[in-house]
């Protein structure tokens, strides 16, 4: 197996960690629907997956770090609509995967919960439409942010060009 550093492995937990934390926040417990629950679960999936084969110390240490960050990246959508906090960070992921910083592996947790919340966000274009310039914004801050926590220096050359 590939020796992942331990900021590695929290810059691939942490856009399922808060996508987490948006969809689990956006939706009481018991509203969700059996779809809701499902990508929920993909979604703890894909966060954890980055720490498989770490010790009992390293584990709960980084996943620690990543619900920090995950909390950090929230601060940045709060008081915001959903549309908005979903769109902001699918941008932000979007980014990410365009410039190759990440790569989602098709058929992950991650891809399988992105492709229900992706066709979630596609039932409401006009809702999306209306915070899109407010998410670009959003997503380019949160990407800042983290560049400057030292994260993600693919997409830090890219801010500084």
């Amino acid at each position: 197996m590939m020796h992942l550093s331990d900021r590695r492995r929290v810059e691939l937990a942490l856009p399922a960690a808060v996508m987490h934390r948006v969809v689990s926040q956006s939706i009481a417990e018991g509203e969700r629907s059996d779809d809701d629950r499902e990508v929920l679960a993909l979604l703890r999936e894909a966060a954890a997956e980055p720490f498989d084969g770490l010790n009992a110390w390293e584990r709960p240490r980084l996943m620690r770090r990543v619900d920090r960050l995950s909390m950090e990246v929230m601060a940045e959508l709060m008081g915001g609509a959903r549309a908005k906090a979903f769109l902001a960070l699918t941008l932000w992921l979007k980014g990410m995967l365009d410039d190759g910083t990440l790569a989602l592996i098709e058929g992950s947790a991650f891809d399988r919960a992105m492709g229900g919340i992706l066709a979630t966000m596609e039932d409401a274009p006009e809702v999306m439409a209306a915070v899109d310039r407010s998410a670009t914004k959003a997503a380019w801050r949160i990407s800042r942010r983290l560049s400057g926590l030292g994260y993600y220096p693919a997409a830090r050359r890219e801010a500084a060009e």
